[in-house]
C-alpha cells in the first residue's frame, strides 16, 4: 500500500510563545511485511507514484459550490478520499451522481446524504424563524442598553451637580 497524506508539523513559534503548525504532505509505503516507511513526501515519491499523488491532490481540492464533504461528519476520511478521486467534493454532487456501479459504502453515503439534505431543507424554515426571533430580541436588548446608558449618564450628571 502506498499513500500520501497531510500531517501537521510544528514550523515555528507565534508571538504568544505557543507553537505554530503547517500541513506537510507525507508519504507512506509498506515495502514488505516488515518494512513500513513514513516520511515527508519527496519529489521522487510523486514521480514514482503518480496515481497515488493524483488521488492525494484530488482529495485536497478545494470544495466547490455546495455543502462540502469535508464538513460532513457522516463520512470518514477513506470514503471522502475515494469520492474525491471520483470528482465528488460536495453533498449535492454525491446526491446527483449515478452510484450504480460504485462500492457499497459510497452508495450508503449517497443515501445518508439524501437524508441529511432532506432534514436540512425541512429544518431551514424553523431555523430561519428562530434567527428572525433572535435578531428581533437582540435589537430590543440593544435599545434597552442604550436607554440604560442614557439613564446612567443622566444620573452621573445629576450626581456631579449635587456634589
Amino acid at each position: 500500500m502506498i499513500r500520501f497524506f497531510d500531517k501537521a508539523m510544528q514550523d515555528g513559534t507565534g508571538r504568544d510563545g505557543l507553537p505554530t503548525y503547517s500541513m506537510v504532505p507525507y508519504f507512506e509505503a509498506y515495502r514488505s511485511a516488515s518494512i513500513h516507511v513514513i516520511r515527508p513526501a519527496r519529489g521522487t515519491d510523486k514521480v514514482s507514484h503518480p496515481k497515488e499523488w493524483k488521488a492525494y491532490l484530488a482529495a485536497r481540492e478545494p470544495d466547490h459550490d455546495g455543502f462540502p464533504l469535508a464538513a460532513w461528519p457522516q463520512i470518514n476520511d477513506a470514503e471522502r478520499q475515494g469520492l474525491a478521486e471520483r470528482g465528488i467534493h460536495t453533498l449535492e454532487t454525491l446526491i446527483d451522481t449515478d452510484m450504480t456501479g460504485a462500492p457499497k459504502e459510497f452508495q450508503e453515503a449517497q443515501e445518508h446524504a439524501k437524508e441529511f439534505m432532506a432534514n436540512m431543507r425541512s429544518d431551514a424554515p424553523k431555523l430561519a424563524a428562530r434567527i428572525d426571533e433572535l435578531e428581533t430580541e437582540n435589537g430590543a436588548l440593544k435599545d434597552q442598553i442604550e436607554d440604560l446608558k442614557k439613564a446612567v449618564a443622566a444620573a452621573e450628571a445629576k450626581a456631579k451637580k449635587a456634589a
